[in-house]
């Protein structure tokens, strides 16, 4: 059955170009209930009044919504892509895919706007020239990276604005070598910029690199006869020898690699990225998405990539997918120097699959997680003890 759009609508889309651009349907009081992309406005957006359109029953209700549309035109359909995406997040319509609120999530944010940086965790990322790390979904693993940055890295904690404040005297970390005092002159800027170099190369996964680094200055501390040094570089590479025994996932050749996974149970997915790099997996990071009615698993996948994988800083050059996106030369553009690859065969593809058994688990526990909580919220027993402040 065709439906007939409103007239206002009508009207508009009647004048549309066929060229790129982004489309917003809204409701009769103006608020965005859907944001889509096309290669050609007009064509698409006239589909929405087909028969073929209008059989879903979640299109049938948005199109039932539908007072009025506003359109933007673009250069191309990468441009168009990576617009949706900024619209969707700005207005988070209730028709399109939703990636679970991320502001629970922390962040590890290496504060490079200053003259000393520090290494914070944060959940806003507004942060003036940091570079952020995460999200982190479990807090064992970040509890982990701090501990280790924490032990290795002699990063300061304090919060002065150096070298424009400055105290009296150096804090207990200094006396207990855990800083080697930048605010009182005791280290140079540049050795803390080496120190914070390999800060960064530990967050992105570069242990080997950041072992190399380390074992050179101890060899030049004990050639100089700096013993005491030379000991406490000796103790940093055992705190990292101690990190990566538990890595086991080799890549062939080695390298660095993103492997994606992919669960889906109904109108909820998760989405996990496994990060290896130079051949051991380093982390791990999921992400749950919703409102998936009717979507098929490449449009979800496509959604996945562009709103949270594109945006990543440390996203790697070869990425691992279990099937092809929608779209996925527009995605490919947007994610610019990522190849995606859905592999078949050898190491890689065990990757995958291995990403994908985390998803399934990532499903299961969440499923698990909100049939207790309904479960509770349905006992009378659960009920009088929220009622009463009781519960945990």
């Amino acid at each position: 059955m065709t439906v007939t759009p409103p007239h206002k609508v009508s009207a508009k889309v009647a004048a549309l170009p066929d060229s790129p651009g982004v489309y917003l349907w809204k409701d009769v009081a103006g608020k965005v209930l859907y944001v889509g992309k096309a290669n050609r406005l007009r064509q698409r957006v006239r589909n929405y009044f087909s028969s073929d359109h209008v059989e879903s029953p979640k299109n049938r209700m948005l199109v039932r919504l539908i007072a009025d549309i506003d359109t933007i035109v673009v250069k191309s359909e990468s441009e168009a892509l990576l617009l949706e995406n900024n619209l969707i997040k700005e207005y988070k319509p209730r028709f399109n895919i939703q990636l679970r609120d991320d502001k629970s999530y922390p962040y590890v944010a290496v504060t490079l706007g200053e003259a000393f940086p520090r290494v914070l965790v944060v959940r806003n990322l507004q942060i003036p020239g940091a570079r952020f790390f995460g999200p982190y979904t479990d807090v064992s693993v970040l509890r982990r990276t701090l501990r280790v940055i924490r032990r290795v890295f002699t990063v300061r904690t304090c919060h002065y604005n150096l070298p424009d404040d400055v105290p009296e005297r150096p804090c207990l970390d200094y006396h207990i070598q855990r800083c080697h005092a930048p605010c009182a002159s005791y280290q140079s800027r540049e050795s803390y910029g080496q120190m914070i170099d390999d800060v960064l190369a530990f967050l992105e996964g570069k242990t080997v690199e950041v072992r190399t680094r380390l074992r050179q200055r101890m060899e030049r501390a004990a050639h100089q006869l700096e013993y005491e040094r030379a000991a406490k570089i000796r103790n940093s590479l055992r705190w990292l020898d101690q990190l990566e025994r538990p890595q086991s996932v080799q890549v062939v050749g080695g390298g660095d690699v993103d492997a994606i996974g992919f669960a889906r149970d109904g109108d909820d997915a998760v989405c996990v990225v496994l990060r290896v790099r130079e051949g051991k997996i380093v982390g791990s990071e999921q992400r749950f998405l919703r409102n998936l009615a009717e979507e098929p698993d490449g449009a979800i996948l496509g959604a996945f990539l562009v709103r949270h994988y594109a945006p990543t800083e440390n996203r790697t050059r070869r990425t691992l997918i279990p099937f092809p996106p929608d779209d996925g030369g527009t995605v490919s553009d947007v994610l610019q120097n990522a190849k995606l690859w859905v592999p078949h065969r050898g190491v890689n593809h065990r990757l995958v699959n291995l990403a994908d058994q985390n998803a399934r688990h990532a499903m299961e526990s969440f499923r698990i997680e909100s049939f207790d909580t309904d479960e509770r919220a349905e006992d009378p027993v659960y009920a009088l003890g929220r009622d009463l402040g009781l519960t945990t």
